[in-house]
């Protein structure tokens, strides 16, 4: 006996939107990254921007736009009371990512800043609302994933500016790649903790 459609999306949760939309985005880099894996180590994701393959790399980002936001808009109606801060933090990931899609990262440019900017109030966002949603629940997984994101934020920091300041190639896209790997399970991680401040899903 086939199961109705209503109850099925109905049983769709704010964390399953956004796992599908970095889901989708994590296939996408990686493709990427395998047909180039030395530039992918020294090369941040938004290298992707001025290649042949900026239309794949846009889409990548859309995805986890689209995901998240269709979380937080999910989400927002039940716990929009209880937990407005972390809705909002949670909704500069796609409002950062969307505008990063925009503005190419080229060094030492206005759209260049502005891309940077983006991204990393987005990524800063993200790892806030973790930590706050740590302290309440899932701490054992969320403080110690968003101490390992900030620890790598500074690792990042560190590696492009010896890289500017010597010119070598360092491996600055290993560091970020992590970096948005980890941000990817702190958003999931903390829509999962809104989970439990209201279910199941009806909107």
């Amino acid at each position: 006996m086939t199961t109705p459609l209503a109850p099925r999306l109905a049983a769709i949760s704010p964390a399953h939107l956004a796992t599908a939309g970095f889901a989708v985005a994590g296939v996408i880099i990686v493709m990427l990254d395998v047909q180039q894996p030395a530039e992918a180590v020294t090369n941040t994701i938004s290298a992707y921007a001025t290649s042949a393959v900026k239309a794949l790399y846009v889409a990548a980002l859309l995805a986890t736009c689209v995901g998240v936001t269709a979380a937080v808009a999910r989400a927002g109606r039940a716990v929009i009371a209880s937990r407005p801060a972390d809705l909002l933090l949670l909704t500069l990931w796609p409002l950062g990512i969307a505008v990063a899609t925009v503005f190419d990262e080229q060094v030492n440019t206005l759209p260049g800043t502005i891309h940077n900017v983006a991204v990393g109030t987005a990524i800063v966002a993200v790892h806030l609302a973790a930590v706050r949603m740590g302290r309440r629940f899932m701490s054992w997984l969320l403080l110690p994933t968003a101490a390992a994101g900030f620890a790598c934020m500074g690792v990042l920091l560190g590696l492009i500016i010896v890289g500017t300041v010597t010119g070598a190639d360092l491996p600055v896209g290993v560091a970020e790649r992590v970096l948005v790997a980890v941000s990817g399970v702190l958003v999931i991680g903390t829509l999962y903790g809104l989970q439990r401040h209201a279910a199941p899903w009806r909107v």
